[in-house]
């Protein structure tokens, strides 16, 4: 597709105004702001590093304290060093929100009527409270949506990052980035779930020694062998219950960034259709039960080698998913370079989950230098999504 047909303007036209945007207003920005996140990056890992030697100091056995030791004396002395003695370290964390905060709203006016905001913004004084207020809100009519949703993998943990919402031709559009898993903890919630750790583990032994001790008992009235087999099998389970709920944590949480897109659709469908992979491209993924649904097979032999389709209206589906809308589904993946996307059909919109290993959106990071490709990336994130509201004609209103 070489334009949006919505905005009425060519690509090339919005890669003319993508390049006047990048040298006339990121450009200029880039060399100071680069200077303060080198400046600032050492002392952030200096800090992760003292956190780190804290945690292993007051949780640590002796080979571990003996090295949380002397990571807190390395981290002491690269402070000292980069700030001097005496000096305030102020340290800028949030690098990312520094560039988009003021080049995010001008971006997306490239794309028509969109905001961005960050989900986890939190801010002094009434009029930001009322702000984070209304995006707590928000968050949690998202996190029902998603919750609700077959084609969403089973999770503990949620939390957004990044939100692009707008209209594209009067088509409502949320643009959600996601964190699934042990990345939507934080590292001052790791350190608190470490700390508490370091506390229960010392019971657990207590409370199952005193568990053997009791089944070493009991079974001591049949004979001093049979007491001593039940006691290690107690032991074993032991270990093992721990061991199998951390390995179970770990696999249905597994860490995931995923992008959900949902688009309003102007046509009137009453079933629900869900397109996923074969064969799990991550295997850590797991499926909710989709009761009610029947497998639908598409002309595209291809496609079906590689998707599984379900609806509960199979003519419906066949309406849905054309030549087209598979054309630009693919296109979407390889845009986002996702691992994965799944589509699903439900209550007049469609919603995409693309499972991604890389941060999206991305402006600025206080970790990685922001370079001319990382607003090209940018604009071909969001450009493939708007594509496929054309492609669909999601602003006609034609019905099925």
């Amino acid at each position: 597709m070489d334009n949006l047909n919505c905005l009425g303007k060519s690509k090339k036209q919005l890669i003319d105004e993508f390049r006047q945007f990048y040298y006339k207003k990121a450009a200029p920005m880039l060399p100071e702001y680069e200077v303060s996140r080198n400046k600032d990056k050492l002392n952030v890992y200096s800090i992760n590093l003292l956190l780190l030697g804290f945690i292993f100091v007051l949780v640590g056995f002796v080979a571990l304290k003996l090295i949380g030791a002397i990571f807190i004396v390395l981290a002491v002395v690269i402070i000292v060093l980069k700030n001097g003695s005496g000096k305030t370290m102020n340290v800028e964390m949030d690098y990312e929100n520094k560039l988009k905060n003021i080049l995010m709203p001008e971006f997306l006016t490239l794309f028509g009527n969109f905001r961005w905001y960050k989900s986890s913004y939190l801010g002094r004084g009434p009029a930001e409270m009322k702000r984070f207020e209304t995006i707590s809100k928000a968050n949690k009519q998202i996190y029902k949506v998603l919750s609700s949703l077959k084609i969403t993998p089973f999770f503990h943990l949620f939390s957004l990052d990044d939100v692009i919402e707008g209209s594209y031709h009067n088509v409502g559009i949320k643009l959600l980035e996601t964190k699934l898993g042990l990345k939507a903890v934080n590292i001052l919630t790791s350190f608190v779930f470490a700390m508490i750790l370091a506390f229960v583990v010392p019971f657990y032994f207590i409370i199952g020694g005193l568990i053997v001790g009791v089944v070493a008992s009991i079974f001591s009235i049949f004979s001093n062998d049979v007491a001593i087999i039940f006691s290690i099998i107690t032991v074993l389970l032991l270990i093992l219950f721990p061991a199998g709920l951390i390995g179970l944590y770990f696999i249905i949480t597994g860490s995931m960034r995923c992008l959900v897109v949902e688009l309003d659709m102007n046509k009137n469908f009453n079933g629900n259709t869900c397109v996923y992979e074969k064969g799990l491209t991550n295997k850590k993924l797991k499926f909710k039960k989709r009761p009610n649904l029947q497998s639908v097979h598409l002309e595209d032999t291809k496609f079906n080698s590689l998707y599984n389709v379900e609806s509960t209206d199979q003519i419906e589906a066949r309406y849905l998913l054309t030549t087209a809308f598979i054309e630009r589904y693919l296109n979407i993946k390889t845009a986002f370079k996702a691992q994965y996307i799944r589509a699903e059909f439900k209550n007049n919109k469609l919603y995409l989950i693309l499972g991604v290993n890389k941060d999206l959106f991305a402006m600025g990071n206080i970790s990685k230098k922001t370079t001319a490709k990382t607003f090209v990336e940018l604009f071909e994130e969001i450009y493939s999504v708007l594509s496929l509201v054309d492609v669909l004609k999601l602003n006609q209103n034609i019905g099925l």
